[in-house]
């Protein structure tokens, strides 16, 4: 019989997508096979504190112990300085680090730098191009430079909007067209999102961003099929799986209760589309996923206009892996059931 992998499970972080983190995590937890990994769970506070499970679990009621959620369940061991908590989870060993975190901190690069500083596996894209992904403009000028078709933005600075609103204002309204994107720059789990009509929904969609984010993209609306593709594996066995097509309710669109809230938006995996379409849209997921130099995982959002222009929206390099998440969707419908799906992420990581 094989020797059993170590596998440490990092979940929640100091970022606002902590929740979906979480959710994101127990359901790893619950998903690894337990005759395959020793586990060891791992949840970063709010505060940024790391609580490691005092050991290695073989996985049994690993997701009844996990959802008391407290230091006490685990007799967590508990380390404020990431420093201290990144030199203790090298003593202990994993082969691999599986990152069920998103946002700032998990998905930015942050994360990555330091796991990169002592040498271990981890799951997803390296330091580079998860902050890549995660700065929506940046990543949307390297699309556009390679050819792919995004729509038009403009970039707005928390510094800039106290003293210069109506500046701001006048030249968004005399250089787009309603309605307009409003979202955070740096952020994931459709938060902060609203869609601006008029002059006074900018105003407070702008105002809600800056709530989750210094850094605020304006984008012109495209109107279409949203339309969201994952790819799968390692050099070189990268695959794109089957596109999924998101219809949220007449008069809504995919914002963070439509993206977690089960039952809100149809999820159609595969996507109603010609197969000319499918594969278009696959090959786009390929070449946003080997521009940014991503590995392992990622997921593009993709808005489909009328013309069947396939616009890209943006790269997640940490898709959500929660039960209503879109990726292990896209695996199931490829065949892969979500322990098969860990297995591959995990085999990626091993091989990075």
């Amino acid at each position: 019989m094989s020797t059993k992998l170590n596998i440490a499970v990092i979940m929640g972080g100091p970022s606002i997508e902590h929740q979906v983190s979480l959710n994101s995590g127990a359901n790893i937890l619950t998903g690894l096979d337990p005759n395959r990994y020793n586990i060891l769970p791992i949840i970063i506070n709010r505060q940024g504190r790391w609580l490691f499970a005092p050991e290695y679990l073989n996985g049994e009621n690993i997701s009844d112990r996990m959802a008391q959620q407290t230091t006490q369940a685990l007799n967590f061991i508990s380390f404020s300085k990431p420093q201290a908590a990144i030199a203790y989870l090298k003593e202990k060993q994993p082969n691999v680090v599986f990152l069920a975190l998103h946002g700032e901190y998990g998905e930015d690069g942050t994360i990555q730098r330091l796991l990169e500083t002592v040498r271990l596996n981890y799951t997803g894209s390296g330091s580079l191009a998860s902050a890549l992904g995660m700065d929506k403009p940046k990543s949307l000028i390297i699309f556009r430079q390679h050819n792919l078709l995004v729509p038009n933005f403009v970039v707005i600075e928390t510094e800039q909007w106290p003293d210069h609103k109506e500046k701001i204002l006048r030249r968004i309204s005399k250089n787009f067209k309603y309605p307009l994107i409003v979202k955070p720059a740096n952020r994931g789990s459709s938060l902060g999102v609203s869609l601006a009509n008029n002059l006074t929904t900018l105003y407070q969609g702008i105002n809600a961003a800056f709530d989750t984010s210094q850094h605020i993209l304006i984008q012109e609306y495209i109107n279409g099929r949203e339309l969201t593709c994952a790819v799968l594996g390692h050099e070189p066995q990268v695959i794109a799986l089957p596109p999924t097509e998101i219809i949220p309710p007449a008069g809504s669109f995919f914002h963070y209760q439509a993206k977690y809230e089960a039952g809100f938006s149809q999820e159609i995996t595969p996507a109603n589309l010609p197969t000319n379409l499918i594969e278009k849209t696959q090959e786009a997921a390929l070449r946003c996923h080997n521009i940014l130099g991503c590995h392992g995982l990622s997921r593009t959002d993709f808005i489909l206009d009328a013309k069947n222009r396939l616009y890209t929206l943006e790269l997640n390099t940490l898709p959500g892996m929660t039960k209503t998440s879109l990726l292990p969707q896209a695996a199931l419908a490829a065949g892969i059931n979500f322990s098969q799906l860990l297995d591959k992420i995990i085999s990626a990581a091993v091989k990075k």
